[in-house]
């Protein structure tokens, strides 16, 4: 099995590649000239790999290898976060924090949206927080009645930060987005309004418990 190798650090040329492979940027197929045979390969994050004089290569790295003539000073980001997608059009050099940017939710968050986490009340409500971190700090973006609104603010957030980058969640329109906030604090509200009542109304009960047997015992 050829070692993995990524890095900066590349003893062959553009012309030794192109000797070995042919890349489509319209497909973003990478094809073996030796064998004529589609190179599909994949890593165990889901990336193609390429063996080249015993080692493997990212394709989307060899991508911008033979599309450029230059090596990526450091990230290669997959627009549509398909890590199997290397059509030319898909593929941009990137930072790390841009790349990072770019990806979706992370697998087994307790909600889909990215950037937003489920908050559970001892009163057994539930409530969801909207954050980010950037630059190694976490910034707040506020408390919601809705998993789609706190969603919302995390993109509005993601955009002014990371631009072209950012990933944003796929939601239901602003309106829509706003009333059911709407509903859900409305019906927060009247549970613990009931809640309250329920509280009162037991208190008086045994007011009213404790004064009769009170009563009783002078009488």
């Amino acid at each position: 099995m050829p070692r993995i190798k990524i890095g900066t650090r590349h003893d062959f040329s553009l012309e030794y590649l192109k000797s070995k492979i042919h890349y489509n940027p319209d497909s973003g197929i990478i094809t073996n000239l030796k064998t004529c045979q589609t190179i599909t390969r994949t890593n165990r994050d889901g990336y193609v790999v390429v063996a080249i004089k015993g080692y493997n290569y990212m394709a989307h790295r060899l991508a911008w290898f033979y599309m450029t003539g230059e090596w990526p000073k450091c990230s290669i980001d997959h627009k549509d976060r398909d890590r199997a997608n290397n059509r030319w059009d898909n593929l941009r050099e990137s930072t790390f924090l841009q790349n990072s940017a770019n990806s979706g939710p992370r697998k087994g968050s307790s909600v889909k949206y990215k950037n937003v986490v489920k908050v559970s009340h001892k009163n057994g409500n539930e409530s969801y927080a909207a954050s980010m971190k950037y630059n190694g700090k976490n910034i707040p973006l506020g408390v919601y009645y809705t998993p789609e609104a706190a969603a919302l603010a995390a993109n509005k957030k993601a955009i002014e930060i990371h631009s072209d980058f950012a990933y944003t969640n796929q939601l239901p329109t602003n309106s829509e987005i706003l009333q059911n906030e709407i509903n859900a604090e409305v019906e927060y509200k009247v549970k613990r309004l009931k809640d309250h009542r329920d509280f009162l109304l037991k208190d008086l009960i045994n007011d009213v418990e404790s004064s009769c047997v009170e009563y009783i015992l002078v009488g």
